[in-house]
């Protein structure tokens, strides 16, 4: 049994110790039949003893941040009674529906609270909000929704009428004391049990409990626990009957049932398709509509249980909506703290890495076998395809899809997510590829007035159709995903900055700038860990002839062809640019003399070999090309004598007759020629 059923008394002993114990009994055993919370506030005392309380108030009152929020209202209880002459009606910061009456017990006087339960589905969704919100973040989820209670106006009158009598004459008669022991000891038993199964930890271990107690509770032994599941109500829980766990029960098809539901429902598992069994449906209330429902063959409960289970299942609905919220919001808490710490690590991954990334990691959160991620191309006023995951995801890959054009394109266009439970339902369906579910959600991706694209997710892995929870949690995720999305294209911009602002625009090598600033770098590596440093200076020979007879043009075809030919023979380490003009050279990091006249050898007669238009016209019968080498010494220790020794080198191959490479010597101009 729960301390909420138990009617757990907190707060002053004093008090406690004065106040007759069967009016404390009373006040238990109103609690427990009513199935609603009857608190004893002091004055300025939020709460001196409590019974079934809501947990909602035990939490927020143990929490020294919320704690003084229920001061206005519970904490003025007392004042409240007075004012009103009697009882009082309000409504709490929560949401919460109360009612007070003052009463003198124990030589103090006190008010008596009743209620602190939601009674419209509004004041239930502006508090979930709340909570979704991280308002109540540093409260455990599994204490604010242990014992959630909920109430119809009619039973919270009725509750009022009680305290009031209550308050009016505080000491029962004795026969009117013994008629409400075994009236409340069958009452007890039934909400008790209801109170307990809401401990469950998940919303299927909570059903398994519930069917579990109502059947050995009504002697029924074919009976289904439904819980709701978007707009169908779902087993988690069957015993006996011919329905099998994929069944699902369309809320609608309850139509405005209050109390019962009586449906003739064909088998559709384990080989028993085809038998069919009338089973009768009892719908579980709850502040935000039907939140499941019972069912148990027609005729299996007799007459005289009816009554007692149909006041039951007013708290079984309270119990599964709570369970089935606490799930959520678990799910909701993990995901937000997942997807933030993903985020933080897929920071250091390549662009396109990070996308696929992205896609898998809200694929898990939100159960999708399929996912693709759409970026807005502002200038081509399209979407593109940058990644996708799950079947079919290279057929879509680099896709475009004009702005307001099929479903990605209106979504961002419009700026409206897109929940389809049923694709068969849409007319533009057909453009949609194979889908094992019929269930997709399309969500657009904006911070502020920033298109950044669109996210896809479909084929959800255990074959429900999405809801609009999955959808709340898009929503929790978007901002988060829009953002790191948004910061990776600046990410990718800068870099494509970066190299348009480092690189030759006509040959893709680094420009002069960027090679001098690499070779101070790779000197001082070299004089820290004595390590060895060549540099080519290279020229094309006879290119203004080249030029003269067949054009710019042409010119900038054999620059972007010697381009092509440098970056064959180099190493990743090397460091290649256009220095100016029809003039290249290279950085060789840890590469001596030697080392460099191979590999600038391989340069010379990759350039020499290769099919450049016109070549046959030049001087030499080819295109070649003259090549100086330096390297790093006592005498050249900075860029400029090191580029400068280089370039003496490359005129010496020049004055020797072109097409060959010389080597600088610091003894003598040049040490060796090699053609």
């Amino acid at each position: 049994m729960t301390d909420a059923a138990r009617g757990k008394v907190e707060g002053r002993s004093e008090w406690r110790d004065d106040a007759p114990a069967d009016w404390l009994e009373r006040n238990r055993e109103l609690a427990t039949s009513s199935g609603l919370a009857v608190a004893i506030a002091a004055q300025d005392e939020v709460t001196v003893a409590a019974f079934n309380d809501n947990s909602i108030c035990r939490a927020l009152q143990a929490s020294p941040k919320h704690a003084p929020s229920c001061q206005p209202f519970c904490g003025r209880a007392l004042e409240r009674a007075r004012e009103a002459g009697g009882l009082a009606h309000y409504r709490c910061h929560v949401g919460l529906r109360c009612v007070a009456v003052p009463i003198v017990i124990g030589g103090r006087e006190v008010a008596v609270v009743g209620g602190r339960a939601f009674l419209f589905s509004a004041d239930y969704r502006a508090f979930i909000e709340r909570v979704r919100n991280g308002d109540l973040s540093e409260i455990d989820l599994s204490e604010l929704f242990r014992n959630v209670l909920f109430t119809t106006q009619q039973r919270l009158e009725q509750l009022a009428a009680r305290l009031a009598e209550i308050a009016a004459r505080p000491q029962p008669s004795l026969d009117e004391a013994g008629a409400a022991h075994v009236a409340e000891d069958r009452r007890e038993e039934r909400l008790q049990d209801a109170l307990e199964i809401a401990s469950g930890q998940t919303l299927r271990e909570v059903c398994h409990r519930l069917g579990r107690k109502l059947s050995a509770m009504l002697k029924i032994d074919a009976l289904a626990v439904l819980a709701r599941s978007g707009r169908t109500l779902v087993p988690l829980y069957v015993s006996g009957l011919l329905i099998s766990e994929d069944w699902r029960l369309d809320i609608q098809a309850l139509g405005g049932a209050a109390q019962s539901s009586t449906l003739l429902l064909e088998a559709d598992g384990h080989g028993r398709r085809g038998r069919s069994e009338s089973l009768e449906i009892f719908p579980l209330h709850a502040a935000e509509g039907i939140s499941g429902a019972i069912a148990v063959k027609v005729g299996a409960l007799l007459a005289e249980k009816r009554q007692a289970f149909h006041s039951l299942c007013t708290q079984i609905g309270a119990v599964l909506e709570v369970a089935r919220l606490r799930e959520e919001l678990g799910r909701r808490k993990h995901a937000t703290a997942t997807l933030r710490s993903f985020l933080e690590r897929a920071s250091e991954l390549e662009v396109d890495q990070m996308y696929i990334a992205i896609l898998h990691q809200v694929a898990e959160l939100l159960r999708a076998e399929r996912s693709s991620l759409l970026l807005f191309d502002e200038e081509a006023n399209e979407l593109i395809v940058r990644a996708a995951v799950g079947p079919h995801a290279e057929v879509v890959r680099m896709e475009r899809v004009r702005l307001g054009e099929m479903t990605s394109g209106k979504v961002l266009c419009e700026g409206r997510p897109l929940l389809v439970r049923d694709l068969t339902e849409r007319p533009s369906g057909a453009e949609e590829r194979s889908y094992r579910t019929r269930s997709f959600i399309s969500y657009p991706l904006i911070i502020g007035s920033k298109r950044i694209g669109v996210l896809n997710v479909t084929d959800r892995s255990d074959g429900e159709a999405y809801d609009e929870f999955d959808l709340e949690l898009i929503e929790i995720l978007a901002p988060q995903i829009a953002l790191a999305l948004s910061t990776a294209e600046w990410q990718e911009k800068a870099h494509r900055f970066q190299q348009l602002s480092v690189t030759d625009p006509l040959t893709g090598l680094y420009n002069r700038r960027y090679l001098e600033a690499r070779i101070i770098e790779e000197l001082e590596r070299s004089k820290r860990q004595g390590y060895a440093m060549s540099f080519m200076m290279i020229d094309v020979d006879d290119f203004k002839h080249y030029n003269d007879l067949h054009g710019h043009q042409a010119g900038d075809v054999v620059l972007q062809r010697i381009a092509k030919c440098l970056r064959a023979d180099l190493r990743a380490s090397d460091s290649a640019a256009r220095y100016g003009g029809e003039e290249f050279s290279v950085l060789l990091p840890e590469t001596n003399l030697a080392e460099a006249e191979i590999i600038a050898e391989r340069v010379r007669q990759r350039v020499q070999l290769d099919q450049h238009p016109f070549a046959e016209a030049q001087p030499l019968g080819a295109i070649t090309v003259s090549i100086g080498l330096a390297a790093f010494g006592p005498a050249l220790d900075t860029a400029e004598a090191i580029i400068g020794a280089a370039d003496k080198a490359l005129y010496m191959a020049k004055k020797r007759g072109k097409n060959q490479i010389a080597l600088y010597s610091e003894s003598d101009d040049v040490l060796r020629g090699a053609e």
